[in-house]
């Protein structure tokens, strides 16, 4: 695509059409390679106060072109949730899997694409995050391998079968 570029073109419409494509294959290579990394280098999280609200702007601002081209809704409902000991880098990694996933769950899916992204405190020590979707769901047969490495339900080139289990 890039050199498709640099041969020229007149249409406008057209090399920014090449130019989603480069931004869209490089965002999908890191995420595999930094999944691959993951795999292969258990490294320890350095956890800091983490403002989940910010992590879940910076994964939708990161989206947003994606989402707003395929008319997908995304309802934030925050509530006054204290910071989290977290490491950012893996709080973001975690959501992309996440609303990526949502994302490509609705893509054939008739009616509304609607992503909410919610932040409760339930009580005790713990915060809950949840990324939910209008898409169809999870077959009941899928469901209980989810989080298993490499099973997808993708077709081909389309998933890795690592998103959920690096998420987990």
């Amino acid at each position: 695509q890039a050199e498709l570029l640099l041969m020229g073109s007149d249409d406008p419409a057209k090399s920014r059409e090449r130019l989603h494509t480069i931004v869209q294959e490089t965002s999908r290579a890191a995420q595999m390679l930094q999944n691959l990394l993951r795999f292969t280098n258990r490294h320890s999280a350095e956890r800091h106060p983490c403002r989940l609200e910010d992590q879940i702007q910076w994964v939708v601002e990161l989206k947003s072109h994606q989402l707003r081209r395929d008319s997908v809704k995304v309802v934030t409902d925050f509530g006054d949730v204290r910071p989290v000991m977290a490491d950012e880098g893996q709080i973001q990694q975690v959501l992309l899997n996440l609303v990526q996933n949502a994302h490509q769950a609705m893509a054939k899916h008739k009616g509304e694409p609607v992503i909410t992204v919610r932040l409760s405190e339930p009580g005790g020590p713990n915060v809950r995050l949840e990324v939910l979707d209008s898409g169809p769901g999870i077959h009941p047969n899928v469901l209980p391998r989810i989080f298993d490495a490499f099973p997808t339900t993708k077709a081909p080139g389309e998933g890795t079968g690592l998103g959920l289990w690096v998420s987990y």
